[in-house]
């Protein structure tokens, strides 16, 4: 929940011709995510992976891990769970990548 209002603001602050945030939601009860995204709602895209096969092929071992991931394709950088080290973290990655300040 707390990482959703983080994931908007990424998306509207660095817009989407050289960022996007994407969403691999693992729930495998539909009305589960529904309710939760008409709580938190998304400003981003959201892929459904009920079978947890893109955890699967990333490694992920807990909810929520985000990766940065450049526009070559390289893992530049993956953070296991949410807090404000992990903001400062990836913005200061995002920037450096996306060449702003």
């Amino acid at each position: 929940k707390q990482s959703f209002p983080w994931m908007n603001s990424l998306q509207s602050k660095f817009g989407t011709d050289q960022f996007k945030v994407i969403a691999i939601n693992v729930d495998t009860n539909a009305d589960d995510w529904k309710q939760f995204l008409a709580s938190v709602p998304a400003q981003f895209d959201i892929a459904l992976d009920p079978k947890g096969i893109i955890a699967k092929q990333f490694g992920v071992v807990g909810m929520p891990t985000s990766f940065i991931i450049d526009k070559n394709g390289k893992l530049v950088a993956q953070h296991n769970g949410f807090n404000q080290l992990t903001v400062e973290s990836s913005e200061k990655t995002l920037n450096s990548l996306l060449k702003k300040k």
